[in-house]
């Protein structure tokens, strides 16, 4: 997927604010930090200030009109991921940093863990359990 451009993560701000929860900033702080983005870099990008982007982080800010954009421009989905418990949240996390880094290798990751767990159909000859293949 090509990055989108200024334009595209700015038309992405609305008119409503967009609530978060704890777990979506903490989603955005990591991914930001992992792309090697600041918060001035990030502002910018979107369209705001960089206070806005501390505030969210920290959680001072809850809500934004800048969500969307930041969504956009990390590649990151909306606030609306419900996590059962700290392994959903880690395991998310992980696939989501992996995927900021190497798309390529989070596909490869992401095929052989929906095989294994039957989630799709092994159409590569390789014998469920064996990773090494």
């Amino acid at each position: 997927m090509p990055t989108p451009s200024r334009l595209e993560i700015r038309e992405a701000v609305t008119q409503h604010e967009v609530p978060t929860s704890p777990y979506w900033r903490g989603v955005m702080r990591r991914v930001r930090k992992a792309l090697k983005v600041s918060q001035d870099e990030l502002a910018e990008l979107v369209g705001c200030e960089q206070p806005t982007i501390s505030g969210l982080e920290t959680g001072r800010i809850t809500g934004s009109r800048y969500v969307e954009a930041i969504c956009r421009a990390l590649d990151i989905p909306k606030p609306y991921i419900l996590i059962e418990d700290e392994w959903d949240e880690r395991w998310v996390d992980a696939g989501r940093v992996l995927r900021a880094r190497n798309k390529d290798v989070f596909r490869n990751y992401l095929r052989i863990f929906e095989i294994e767990a039957g989630a799709v159909p092994n159409t590569d000859n390789r014998e469920e359990g064996d990773l090494d293949s």
